[in-house]
């Protein structure tokens, strides 16, 4: 079935700079992979009725905010249990009013129709918004049972509530999250376990419209040529972490809870995650040619910032890099979370294995991840390609001198990007590159930036979808052979905050032991589906359920037959003492 549909361009002209294009053919057929491949990714972006143009000032790059927006997000929006698009866009020039006709812009909301195609739904969802976006996270900050869509700007951000009818609502201003930003990266947690979700925003460099940053063809240069300046030599903006008032409004609580108490970097992603196994949240910040940030948890919603101390802050020899994508899984089996951070250039990315007691250690070379020096790194998540039951790891890439892309040597504007798979041998977890054997969504070369993950087309396989800086997104459908059995949860908080993130998730089975945390913000600015994914292998046995929910409550969960996307509620399950 087509995807297609009129789109917002086609209501509005070429009002919003979306794609002109307004028709699209029918879905590539499920192929076979060539004997060579190991997984099968396939662009089907545009025949899916995706149609869309990112858009970030101008070709050149003049200054640096131009270079970095890009963020997607996978949500259900309207709970018909589909997983619906959304894109953020940038803008051509930043303006305190909005822009003339022609050259506005906004993000897109394309509906998933079912059989795999979308239609966009922006205007008829009241989500046309010409501000220059960023980011976005989902959450259902609320706890009313619809999934809300936080927007990071280039100024204040944007709180759009979901108003249960297929529409949205910005509340940031009467919310008190309309942060001035710049806004980059955002992500949703519980910090005290109080049932109600809280919002860290990390932050980058101060801009104010219609005046740019200062630039010096004799400072600012790369490799010699004269290029825009930042972000070292700029004044970085404070991140902001806001606590819920359960009662939709938050209270900024940045200073109170120890978060502001280190001075302010270039902040890029953040995600939250359990680092020592302690039941709460902790709070790990992304920064660019910073050292990077770890927020450790009392429990109590305060934090104690320990990023050195536990060997994540600056890279394995030392150096502060410019960090920009987030991820975190047990990637090796010990049922603790580790991390994997996006670089530029010549800066391998870093996989900080967790070895306990809230310590680190960078195995990325030692894991096969070599391969990515070459890379400038944007979008980064773990995922279970093949579902065998071992995580794999997606880079979305792509640097940010547009002048490289006609220089020689390997350092390029435009990009391929990337996929390693994980493999288990007798040194331990390795991923390998297999991009040149991946399909042919990843034989492209584009300036990328967000990624996230989602089942999008209830086939029980994870697909890709990436926002292109400049460019079209590309939705990489898996048509992967699968190599084992599926099982998708969604956890629902009663206690705990209705998504349930920040639960822990133990499943055993296919001969080991998985372990997932739930959240959504995560990739590079931007949400994935909150459903935890596992791959069973090709023999599962008999398979448990175990969530540890954020309230604290333990319970067992009957799992029955696999192959299917199971809700586990929280108090319907089995207390664990």
């Amino acid at each position: 079935m087509s995807g297609c549909g009129a789109t917002l361009a086609g209501k509005l002209a070429a009002g919003l700079g979306l794609s002109l294009l307004l028709s699209c053919g029918d879905l590539p057929p499920r192929q076979q992979p060539a004997p060579e491949e190991v997984f099968r990714l396939v662009e089907v972006a545009e025949s899916a009725g995706v149609l869309f143009r990112h858009v970030s000032g101008s070709p050149d790059k003049r200054q640096i905010y131009e270079a970095n927006s890009g963020g997607v997000a996978w949500l259900d929006y309207d709970g018909d249990g589909l997983l619906d698009l959304y894109l953020v866009n940038g803008g051509q020039r930043l303006t305190a009013t909005r822009p003339p006709p022609g050259e506005e812009t906004s993000g897109a909301l394309f509906r998933n129709r079912g059989e795999g195609g979308f239609r966009e739904v922006t205007a008829a969802a009241g989500l046309v918004d010409w501000r220059w976006g960023m980011g976005a996270a989902v959450a259902d900050y609320d706890n009313d049972g619809d999934p809300d869509l936080y927007i990071t700007h280039l100024g204040a951000n944007a709180l759009w509530r979901n108003n249960g009818d297929g529409t949205f609502t910005d509340v940031a201003h009467q919310a008190g999250v309309a942060d001035p930003g710049p806004g980059s990266g955002a992500a949703f947690g519980d910090i005290d376990g109080d049932g109600w979700l809280d919002l860290y925003v990390s932050n980058y460099v101060p801009v104010e419209p219609d005046r740019p940053l200062p630039t010096s063809a004799e400072l600012c240069t790369y490799r010699g040529v004269p290029v825009f300046c930042g972000p070292k030599g700029l004044s970085p903006a404070p991140d902001r972490l806001f606590k819920s008032r359960r009662d939709g409004t938050f209270a900024d609580v940045t200073h109170t809870s120890g978060v502001g108490q280190v001075s302010p970097r270039y902040g890029f992603d953040v995600i939250f995650l359990d680092v020592e196994d302690d039941g709460d949240e902790d709070i790990y910040v992304a920064n660019d040619d910073s050292p990077s940030l770890l927020f450790i948890n009392d429990g109590s919603g305060h934090f104690q910032e320990e990023g050195l101390m536990a060997g994540v802050a600056l890279s394995e020899a030392g150096m502060a890099q410019a960090g920009m994508g987030l991820d975190a899984a047990d990637y090796d089996g010990d049922g603790l979370q580790d991390i994997i951070k996006t670089n530029f250039e010549t800066e391998s990315f870093n996989l900080y294995r967790n070895t306990e007691n809230g310590l680190f250690s960078d195995r990325a070379f030692h894991a096969g991840l070599a391969g990515s020096v070459a890379s400038l790194g944007f979008g980064t998540v773990f995922l279970d390609v093949d579902r065998d039951g071992i995580l794999d790891l997606f880079f979305a890439n792509g640097h940010v001198y547009s002048w490289l892309q006609d220089e020689p040597g390997p350092f390029k504007y435009a990009q391929p990007n990337q996929v390693f798979r994980g493999e288990k041998t007798s040194a331990g977890f390795i991923f390998r590159d297999v991009s040149d054997l991946a399909g042919s969504g990843l034989r492209g070369r584009k300036v990328s930036r967000g990624v996230a993950v989602g089942d999008y087309d209830g086939d029980g396989d994870l697909d890709l979808v990436v926002n292109n800086m400049d460019d079209k997104p590309d939705l990489l459908r898996n048509d992967t052979p699968p190599r084992g059995e599926w099982l998708a949860v969604r956890t629902r908080g009663t206690l705990s905050n209705r998504d349930g993130y920040g639960a822990r998730v133990t499943l055993v089975g296919g001969g080991r032991r998985q372990v997932r945390e739930v959240r959504a913000s995560r990739g590079f600015l931007s949400s994935s589906d909150p459903a935890v994914f596992f791959g069973l292998g090709e023999d599962p046995g008999v398979v448990s359920l175990e969530v540890r929910w954020p309230s604290g409550r333990r319970e067992q969960f009957p799992v029955g037959s696999v192959n299917r996307r199971l809700e586990v509620v929280e108090g319907e399950g089995t207390q664990i003492p």
